[in-house]
């Protein structure tokens, strides 16, 4: 079965992320409240499109890992009779990222930042003695992480200090690292 237009198929190993691990014990947990939130954003690619619209040119192929939207897993998404299970579809301008050999890239107009948190003055005595539990976010501020072309074409690289525009963070867990994806035009600027 191969996709004709727009969509990639992808193969996730489950639904969404059930599991944590805990003093080396692995727990369950109810997806049930906010399921989006615990859904699966990513898998391997399993069929290409024929065809693109829009003037997207992906560089993904078969056997790529991919990082979507989570909404890559709901059931509509879902490809019935194939006769593999968990079998989804995504559309190519849901794609966020692919990991090849190891290495990632971005695709189209998506980024990855990484929340800038406030300084260690704010967060700990000069003694060393912790003043609140964690550091706190800095609003609308972070790092780039991993970039488009375009943005690179603007003058922008891995690790300059943005400002982005209000609920452009929508947080992912990318390799093992919770980042901040959004879009060329949520980053606003670039402080120097």
């Amino acid at each position: 079965m191969k996709p004709i237009r727009d969509y990639y198929f992808v193969k996730v190993e489950k639904t969404h992320e059930d599991t944590i691990i805990v003093n080396g014990q692995e727990l369950y947990a109810d997806t049930s409240f906010e399921e989006l939130k615990h859904a699966r954003q990513y898998g391997t690619v399993i069929a290409v499109p024929s065809t693109l619209s829009f003037g997207l040119k992906m560089d993904v192929k078969e056997g790529d890992k991919v990082y979507c939207h989570h909404f890559l897993v709901s059931e509509e998404n879902r490809v019935k009779y194939h006769e593999q299970e968990n079998i989804f579809q995504i559309r190519c301008d849901a794609i966020y990222a692919r990991v090849r050999k190891g290495k990632l890239k971005m695709l189209n107009h998506w980024n990855f930042v990484e929340q800038k948190k406030e300084d260690k003055e704010n967060y700990m005595s000069k003694s060393g003695i912790y003043l609140k539990p964690e550091r706190e976010d800095k609003e609308l501020h972070g790092y780039i992480r991993h970039m488009n072309k375009e943005m690179k074409e603007w003058g922008a690289k891995v690790g300059d200090e943005v400002v982005f525009s209000e609920n452009s963070e929508y947080d992912m867990n990318i390799e093992g690292e919770k980042l901040l994806r959004m879009r060329n035009i949520d980053i606003l600027a670039k402080i120097e």
